[in-house]
């Protein structure tokens, strides 16, 4: 089984990773922000028994409503890797290729709604 290698952004900035078939590896980011904090942690899985990329995120923070918090699974084909290619108005993409992620789950929360009543 091939490697699986892969653009994706972090911190706001395009980041190629390689991953060997059965590894894993997290990135986490964050700190506080205008309204707040918001982090997120991402979890990528080379699955080689399914010819695929596995993509975990979670995210949190508080903006001037409160808390909130996001989850979001998604998964990508090795062939589907460099499938897309950014669309306008990011000039420092160009000629990067990012993976078709097809969402397989994911939520999302607002806590200030839910209390609400929302």
């Amino acid at each position: 089984m091939r490697n699986a290698r892969f653009w994706t952004i972090h911190n706001g900035a395009p980041v190629k990773l390689t991953l060997r078939p059965g590894q894993q590896l997290t990135h986490a980011s964050g700190g506080a922000c205008e309204e707040g904090y918001a982090c997120e942690f991402t979890l990528w899985v080379h699955d080689a028994d399914h010819a695929c990329v596995t993509r975990c995120c979670e995210s949190w923070g508080t903006d001037c409503d409160g808390g909130w918090d996001r989850s979001d699974d998604s998964i990508a084909a090795l062939d589907a890797l460099d499938a897309l290619e950014p669309c306008g108005g990011f000039p420092e993409l160009r000629g990067l290729r990012f993976p078709r992620w097809q969402r397989l789950d994911g939520w999302q929360r607002d806590h200030a709604a839910e209390l609400a009543g929302y």
